[in-house]
Formats: structure tokens, C-alpha cells, sequence
């Protein structure tokens, strides 16, 4: 386990000033000249990297430069693997241990790990104390975009190890790394959304790791994401890579987490499905629209109609959902409107026989539906609701008479009619 006593306890550099200067410029240019290669002479020069590591232990300037190299090296896959078999992640571990508090030196360290963490056969050895060492990471510079960002790489490639994905869904770890990334989505930090909704896709290949995350209000932070899109063209900033890979990651979580339990409600409370809708009739993409199409035919809706959340509540029988949302807009919904598919809320709740519903939207003076035959439950509904609120409309209308008498008579109305229309959500009950 890494100890801040690493950082407290260090010991003053026994090289002189113009061995570490040697050893910083040594490694720079030994990065630079293996760069891109993999032959002998690569890994010489990682050996030889890995030495002034060792030989420098209690130089931060040395760990820095030496965990930079590493991670332009780590991108060439040979490479990776040789710098893991040499040791060289414990080097690294090390050095964070040593320097925890140095967020440049967890920066480049972290980064290190995340590609040495790209070819599946590392994964194994850097193990539970890499992602360990990620999390503290996260702990300690949970502030900092550059570390967040690589930090959650490296956590997101290593989760694509069963094991090391059981670990870092644990309660405690999985509630930092949602709490880091809701505070870089308040932030818009590009960098650390695109990394983490990978991250999130990858514990989300589980169902019991999805069911976590969706009770854990991972949707309140993946749905917003894909309104990025629509803010980055207005602002006329070109399309590039991150941008792709943020939403390419963004749609494989969506499209993992569809299959676990408690997604339903959690997706309409966001207004998810208005979110997906606009994103599919904004951005055009094959890959993404194959993920979204398969989120939205989850729940039994179609990227070619218009609808809301509300009605889909209403259909889905979400009585809760239903209430949280009306609640939030009560003057923001029509309730006889019509969707996409010429079909009101009350339709919807009619078709799926959701009594409870169909009670509480006629308590709340919907009316439009076009079914023509009802069932007697569902014709008791509505005639139950109608009547509900004949009788509260009387008791409002009381109210605002002898509230006229004290407030001016729009405001009066305004907050009589509101009012109205919280007590009867709030009081609604199921039959």
C-alpha cells in the first residue's frame, strides 16, 4: 500500500547536482533516440533508463523525466512488454510512492502505467498495486485535469482485467472515481470525461457492476456528454480525435448498462431518451447510432420518433418517474399533447393498462386519448381521477377566493394553480 510517509521521509539526494543534471540528460536523449523503435538498441536504451532509475531513486527530477520516456516508450507495444519484464513498473510504483505529492511526477507516472497497461499480458503484473496506485492518485490530485485524466486511463485499461475490474468497482473505489469525474464534468474537462466514460463502459461489461453504477447516478454524468457535441460545432471548433473518442466511449457505456437492473427508471428521470433523440438527429454516425439504437430499443422506443420521457413513464408503468419529472416542469407539460406517434400520455398509460396512471393524469384534467374501447378497470380510472378532481378544483377554487382578498389576483391564481397540481402528485397512491 502507498504511504504519504514516502513523500515525508525523503532522504536528501546523495548525487551532486551535476550527476543528476547527467543522469536528467542522459534519459532525455535516450527517449528521444528509442522513440517509435523496437530493435536491440530500444532496449538497451531502456535498460539503461531503467538504471539511472534506480541509481537516482531520491531524485524527483530524474523519476520525472525517466517516467516521461517510459511512456513514450510504452506506446510501442514490444517495448511495453520489455519495460514490465525489466521491472520497470515497480521503478515507477516507486517512484510514486516516493513523490505522492508531486502531482507532475504522478502525471507522468500515470501515464507511464496507462500504456504499459495497453498490452493485455502486463495487466497481470502491474496488477491490484498499479490500480491501487492509480486510486491513490486520484486521492491525492483529484483537482488536477492532467493527472485525473491519466490517472483514469490507466484505471480504465487495467479494468479490462476481470480481477482488477471486480477491485476497482469496490463501493469506496467506485464512489471516488464518480465523484472525481462529476466534478471534471462541472469543470468540462474533456480529457478526464473522455478517459472515464471509457472507464465506465469497461466496469459497465458487468451487470452487477452496471446495476452499481446506475444506483450510484452514473447517468446523471454519462447523458450529459452527448450534449457536448451540439456546444463544441456551435462554438465552431473542428471535430477532432478526443471528441470522437469521447463520444464513441460514451455511447458503449450507455449501450452496457441497458441490461442492468434499476436502468428504466434512472435513464427517464435524466430525460435520457430526449437526450439520445437529439443526439442521434444531430450527429450522424453509423457506430454511434447502432449503440444508441440498441438503448433506445431497450426501452421499446425508435430514433425516428419524437416522445419524451413523461409519456414513456405513462407506458413503462414508472409511477415515481412519472411524479419526480411532473414535478420538476409541472407548467411545462401539456398533457393532451400529442408525440411523434399522435399518441398523448394517457394513450400511453391506456395502451399499457397502468391504472395507476391513467388515475393520476386524469386527476391531473388530461382528457386527450384516441382508444375506443376500455376496459373496465381502466374506464374506473379515469372516472375515479375526473372526480378527484372536480372535488379539488372546489377546495382550490375556496382557497384562491380568500387568498384574493390578500394577494394580488395573477399571483394569486398562479401559485393557487400550482399548488393544485403538487398536492394531487404528491398525494396520488396506487390503486
Amino acid at each position: 500500500m502507498l504511504s504519504r510517509l514516502g513523500s515525508l521521509l525523503q532522504s536528501k539526494s546523495t548525487a551532486s547536482d551535476e550527476e543528476v543534471e547527467n543522469a536528467v540528460t542522459n534519459i532525455k536523449a535516450l527517449g528521444r533516440r528509442s522513440a517509435g523503435s523496437t530493435d536491440e538498441s530500444s532496449l538497451e536504451d531502456i535498460e539503461q533508463i531503467l538504471s539511472l532509475m534506480r541509481t537516482h531513486s531520491d531524485s524527483l527530477a530524474v523519476q520525472r523525466v525517466a517516467c516521461h520516456a517510459l511512456s513514450n516508450l510504452a506506446m510501442q507495444v514490444m517495448s511495453a512488454r520489455w519495460i514490465v519484464q525489466k521491472n520497470g513498473f515497480t521503478l515507477i510504483y516507486k517512484a510514486i510512492e516516493r513523490f505522492l505529492e508531486d502531482h507532475k511526477l504522478c502525471w507522468l507516472a500515470s501515464s507511464a502505467i496507462w500504456n504499459l497497461a495497453r498490452p493485455p499480458a502486463n495487466r497481470t503484473l502491474i496488477g491490484r498495486q498499479g490500480a491501487n496506485a492509480m486510486l491513490y492518485i486520484l486521492r491525492e490530485h483529484q483537482n488536477k485535469e492532467k493527472v485525473t485524466n491519466t490517472a483514469i486511463g490507466a484505471l480504465s485499461n487495467l479494468s479490462l482485467l476481470d480481477g482488477l475490474k471486480d477491485m476497482i468497482a469496490q463501493d469506496d473505489n467506485l464512489r471516488l472515481v464518480l465523484s472525481v469525474l462529476k466534478n471534471s464534468l462541472k469543470r468540462r474537462h474533456l480529457s478526464v470525461m473522455t478517459s472515464g466514460s471509457g472507464l465506465l463502459a469497461n466496469i459497465a461489461v458487468s451487470d452487477l457492476h452496471a446495476a452499481k453504477l446506475i444506483e450510484s447516478g452514473a447517468l446523471e454524468i454519462i447523458l450529459p456528454l452527448l450534449q457536448w457535441y451540439q456546444q463544441h460545432t456551435e462554438s465552431e471548433e473542428a471535430e477532432n480525435e478526443e471528441d470522437e473518442t469521447l463520444f464513441r466511449n460514451t455511447c458503449a457505456a450507455l449501450n452496457n448498462l441497458v441490461t442492468a437492473e434499476g436502468f428504466l427508471p434512472a435513464f427517464l428521470k435524466c430525460k435520457g431518451l430526449e437526450t439520445v433523440l437529439h443526439f442521434l438527429k444531430t450527429y450522424e454516425n453509423e457506430m454511434y447510432g447502432g449503440l444508441l439504437e440498441n438503448c433506445l430499443a431497450s426501452i421499446d422506443a425508435d430514433r425516428g420518433v419524437s416522445t419524451s420521457s413523461l409519456a414513456y413513464a405513462c407506458f413503462h408503468g414508472q409511477l415515481e418517474v412519472f411524479q419526480y419529472l411532473y414535478a420538476l416542469e409541472p407548467h411545462a407539460y401539456d398533457l393532451n399533447e400529442c408525440d411523434g406517434r399522435n399518441m398523448t400520455c394517457l394513450d400511453y398509460a391506456l395502451s399499457s393498462e397502468h391504472a395507476d396512471i391513467v388515475l393520476l393524469l386524469s386527476k391531473l384534467g388530461a382528457t386527450a386519448h384516441s382508444r375506443n374501447e376500455l376496459s373496465d378497470e381502466m374506464t374506473e380510472a379515469l372516472n375515479k381521477g375526473q372526480s378527484a378532481l372536480q372535488q379539488s378544483t372546489s377546495q382550490h377554487v375556496k382557497a384562491l377566493e380568500d387568498a384574493l382578498i390578500f394577494m394580488p389576483t395573477d399571483i394569486c391564481k398562479h401559485l393557487v394553480g400550482y399548488q393544485l397540481k403538487m398536492d394531487i402528485v404528491q398525494s396520488s397512491e396506487r390503486l
